[in-house]
């Protein structure tokens, strides 16, 4: 190629837009007008466009070397070189010109090229710690800052490989840069988030962020998200079809645009629709196709092959498996009816993946010196503070966020196993809560460490604390709900409440309880709601004792602290006590046995060791194993026989009036007359009572008759007295 060189003597060399300039000692020369104009000459340049040798004759004939400084257009008024400025005006901003400097030597058009590298200057060089568009498949190397396993088509900030004595790294040692974004959100959709994260090769990506018709003239919501994830399950990138498979490679069909095969580069994933024989999917992270790794690619003018490292089930080793072209996947490949392979995608996506890890030996606890401090790790931290304001309930907060949409509604979509928030591994508290007692808007202390529609588990509030501020004597610890479509939540709470309201919450005044309460409110025990029947420990200074309560407060059934039942503590004033079967309608008893008509056993039973002490049978006969004895002014009252009795044992039957007969278990009988009833208590002449029939006994102790004391007393109704067998008045 030709240049226009300006010659003259110099000793540097300046290229300026592809022209090249060199002077000799002589610079100009006058032309027919007497104007002084440069000398100009003709030369080469080598193919890295660096001028050829260059020489000249002087005045004397001899050949003199030339060195390019800069180019002179002329000379001033004192006869000095003009340097040329050969950038027109119009060659700034423009294509194929090049871009202006402002007065702070800033550029003031846009850059554009295939990479963008920049870095700090160290001891004049700059060395490289950003960079742009970079496929590291292309530029890997041993000694980086760019690997296989880097992706393609990335933008790299810091890692750049420098050689640092002193880093514990050694040869790793790598550059580290920061990266500081300040963004205003400032309308919806991805006008709404700082910064936008996609995972979809899609030029017209939206983030959900006050997402409504807005241009129809619906007002939207003003929501400022500093970073927005919006993971889909992404199409592929490509889908190519597919000629044949071989063990380590696929043909594609037809040829691919310069654009396609830019987007398939060595270590992407490749995806078959190849069935992998005997594999079915069980669930949504089963696959039971072909995958491999993309190698190379080769291409000619009517195919491109895509060579992989070989084909298999992920996470298990290839075997040199061949994929089909027949026989195809059509679970997770529904309705791709010819064989393709797809490019640029995932079978499963993360918003975000954490991934921690602790190397002991950079602790020093492998022998070595410790290198590292670090032995405290955080995956998240979210911390919210409120400061200068008093105003009750203007503040409204949610930590974190889960909610699932269906549509329709309550589809069988998500497997069994899906979860909202899953905690595994050996970690020591999988869930843990650090509460304080907060008086919210509401009004109540009812601030729960978890919470959810059918559950509630209270926060760190302390049932002391509550009187003074609350006036409260109990408090909600936690409950689990039983929830129904046509009534109110049946409310399984467990409270603790003061024994007596006001006696303080010493542990011996402390009752926990456990019971229903039908409706009301999460958290606010059974102030809200209708209370049910529930258990209570330490009842009625039962200390360790368990009672069983109906509607929070009739305690029929108390086990006390040494295990012994009682009934009814509080005492019978009415109605019944305990009771066995379903009591008819108009009975009434303190006990009460109700057992069907079929029953046969004993309806009641005491025995001592092995003795049988007493006996009630099911048709009423009951046998005593001693005397059977009445109290005071007691009778014993035998109803008349029905019938003549065969007798098992010895019985005993009365016609009503006088005449007792006893029957003997041979079959003989006797009869006593004894005038009905026989009295055998002993009683002094004021203390006889009324008795009921004529002729009853009764033996009067102080009494006297013909001078000797003890005397048997009758009873004679007509005149309703005691006298002696002379029917005398008794006397001392």
């Amino acid at each position: 190629m030709k240049k226009n060189i300006l010659l003259r003597f110099a000793t540097s060399i300046i290229f300026l837009s592809g022209t090249c300039i060199a002077s000799p000692l002589q610079t100009t020369y006058r032309d027919s007008s007497s104007a002084n104009k440069p000398i100009l000459f003709t030369t080469t340049t080598s193919n890295t466009n660096l001028l050829k040798s260059l020489s000249y004759k002087d005045n004397n004939g001899e050949w003199k070397p030339v060195t390019v400084t800069a180019q002179i257009c002329g000379t001033d008024n004192d006869n000095k070189p003009i340097i040329c400025n050969p950038l027109a005006t119009n060659m700034i901003g423009v294509a194929n010109g090049v871009a202006g400097l402002d007065d702070n030597a800033r550029v003031t058009s846009s850059v554009l090229g295939d990479s963008i590298i920049t870095g700090p200057r160290i001891n004049g060089s700059v060395l490289p710690t950003v960079y742009s568009n970079i496929n590291p498949q292309l530029t890997a190397n041993s000694n980086g800052p760019f690997y296989w396993w880097d992706g393609n088509s990335i933008m790299r900030i810091g890692g750049t490989p420098i050689t640092l004595p002193h880093s514990p790294y050694g040869s790793q040692a790598g550059t580290y840069e920061s990266l500081i974004l300040n963004g205003v959100p400032n309308g919806g959709y991805t006008a709404g988030c700082a910064l936008c994260l996609f995972m979809e090769p899609n030029s017209i990506k939206q983030a959900a962020i006050s997402a409504v018709d807005v241009q129809g003239g619906t007002i939207p919501t003003a929501d400022g998200v500093q970073l927005y994830a919006g993971p889909v399950n992404a199409s592929f990138d490509l889908i190519l079809p597919v000629v044949s498979y071989t063990a380590t490679s696929v043909t594609l069909s037809g040829t691919l645009t310069a654009a396609e095969l830019s987007h398939i580069q060595p270590m992407m994933t490749i995806f078959t629709n190849s069935q992998i024989p005997g594999v079915a999917a069980v669930n949504p992270e089963d696959d039971d196709y072909y995958i491999g790794v993309i190698k190379s690619v080769s291409t000619s003018e009517s195919s491109t092959t895509i060579n992989v490292y070989g084909w298999g089930q992920q996470l298990k080793k290839s075997t040199g498996s061949i994929p089909s072209t027949t026989s195809l996947e059509t679970y997770f490949w529904k309705n791709q009816t010819t064989p393709v392979v797809g490019i640029g995608g995932f079978n499963k996506t993360f918003a975000r993946n954490i991934y921690m890890s602790y190397d002991g030996s950079k602790a020093g606890s492998t022998g070595n010196a410790a290198t590292s401090l670090v032995h405290a790790f955080t995956g998240e931290e979210l911390d919210f503070n409120v400061t200068n304001e008093t105003r009750k309930g203007v503040v409204s907060f949610a930590g974190y966020g889960i909610n699932v949409n269906m549509s329709p509604d309550h589809t069988d979509v998500l497997t069994h196993g899906s979860t909202g928030f899953y905690a595994g591994g050996n970690t020591p508290h999988h869930f843990l809560a650090g509460d304080s007692c907060y008086l919210d808007a509401s009004g109540y202390y009812d601030q729960s460490a978890f919470e959810g529609l059918a559950t509630w588990i209270g926060g760190a509030c302390q049932l002391g604390s509550l009187e003074t501020t609350l006036g409260r004597y109990d408090q909600e610890v936690a409950e689990f709900d039983g929830r129904t479509t046509g009534s109110p939540d049946f409310r399984m709470v467990y409270q603790v409440s003061e024994s007596v309201k006001g006696s303080g919450t010493a542990v011996t005044n402390i009752v926990p309880k456990l019971g229903v309460v039908i409706g009301g409110e999460h958290g606010l025990g059974v102030d809200t709601g209708s209370e049910q029947a529930n258990i209570q420990w330490n009842w009625n200074s039962y200390y360790g004792g368990l009672a069983f309560c109906g509607y929070g407060k009739n305690c029929g059934l108390v086990l006390d602290g040494n295990g012994v039942p009682h009934i009814a503590q509080s005492g019978l004033s009415s109605g019944s006590g305990l009771t066995i079967g379903e009591q008819p309608d108009g009975h009434v008893a303190s006990l009460g046995e109700y057992v069907d008509t079929s029953y046969a056993a004993n309806l009641l039973e005491i025995m001592r060791g092995t003795t049988s002490d007493l006996t009630l049978d099911a048709d009423g006969n009951l046998t005593v194993a001693g005397n059977v004895n009445t109290g005071s002014g007691g009778q014993l009252i035998l109803k008349p026989a029905i019938g003549a009795g065969a007798g098992v044992g010895n019985y005993m039957t009365t016609d009503g009036y006088a005449n007792l007969t006893v029957h003997a278990s041979n079959g003989g009988a006797s009869t006593i007359i004894i005038g009905r009833t026989i009295e055998t208590e002993t009683y002094t002449l004021n203390s006889l009572p009324s008795a009921s029939y004529d002729g009853e006994h009764a033996w009067c102790s102080d009494c006297q008759l013909n001078g000797i004391t003890g005397v048997e007393a009758y009873w004679h109704t007509s005149v309703s007295k005691w006298t002696d067998s002379q029917n005398n008045n008794l006397s001392k």
